[in-house]
């Protein structure tokens, strides 16, 4: 909670200072530039301190986390940088900042007294840019984060009946038997687990299979052990050739 606390007071130090800066150093009247260009900056910072909300925080994806962070960055001091420019080039603050007179000239060019067109348009620009960026690549994230967690599912679906086998394996006594089981075993766990709709079925009969081995080992039934056990193996051999041609086809 403590930790919580600190990274908001951190978080509002610079918001007080581009404030009281905003607010203490320049010309006491601001023109219509300067609230633009105040405004635009403090909305970029916003955005920054806002872009958990573009990502999810599951355990896991921290790369997606750190693309999303990098945009909100990049935009923020890119429009710091412009915001300040806008605020400094105006008529009247150009002379004292800049010595040479063509570039005054091109801050009349730019601006005067009763123009905001083009810091507003460039500023809105660059928040329209950043905001299709970011969501675009919540969008590719969201897509990303869907296929790792179908990935995860598919491995605990593959591994769960691997792990089944192993555990009812040690009751096996007879090594000869117990050696064919270990090759179920081994044959489901370096099994892919990728998965595709067509291959639905055989992984039910797959997890059948496997539910009558461990029904037989339970039972002690040496015979039935070792039919099950090739009952395993020839649907597993299915089930791969399957993911096999379907790999090939996509």
């Amino acid at each position: 909670m403590k930790n919580k606390v600190f990274r908001i007071i951190i978080s509002l130090l610079f918001l007080l200072l581009f404030n009281v800066l905003f607010f203490v150093i320049g010309d006491p009247e601001r023109s219509s530039v300067d609230w633009l260009s105040y405004a635009f900056i403090t909305v970029a910072y916003l955005l920054l301190l806002s872009t958990p909300l573009f990502y999810s925080s599951k355990k896991g994806l921290a790369v997606l986390e750190y693309t999303m962070y990098f945009n909100a960055t990049v935009y923020f001091f890119v429009e710091l940088v412009v915001g300040i420019i806008f605020i400094l080039i105006q008529p009247g603050r150009m002379d004292v900042v800049l010595t040479n007179k063509f570039l005054a000239s091109i801050s009349y060019l730019l601006l005067n007294h009763e123009s905001y067109v083009w810091p507003l348009v460039i500023q809105s620009i660059l928040l329209v840019i950043f905001l299709v960026i970011q969501f675009s690549s919540a969008v590719a994230n969201n897509a990303t984060q869907a296929s790792i967690e179908k990935q995860r599912s598919e491995s605990v679906a593959i591994k769960s009946l691997a792990e089944k086998i192993r555990l009812h394996m040690r009751d096996i006594q007879d090594i000869t038997l117990r050696k064919k089981v270990e090759q179920c075993y081994e044959d489901i766990n370096n099994a892919s687990i990728e998965t595709f709709p067509e291959a639905e079925e055989a992984e039910l009969a797959l997890r059948n299979a496997v539910e009558m081995l461990c029904l037989a080992i339970e039972d002690e039934d040496v015979n039935q052990i070792e039919k099950k056990a090739r009952r395993v193996s020839n649907v597993l051999a299915d089930r791969n050739a399957i993911i096999r041609r379907c790999r090939l086809s996509n």
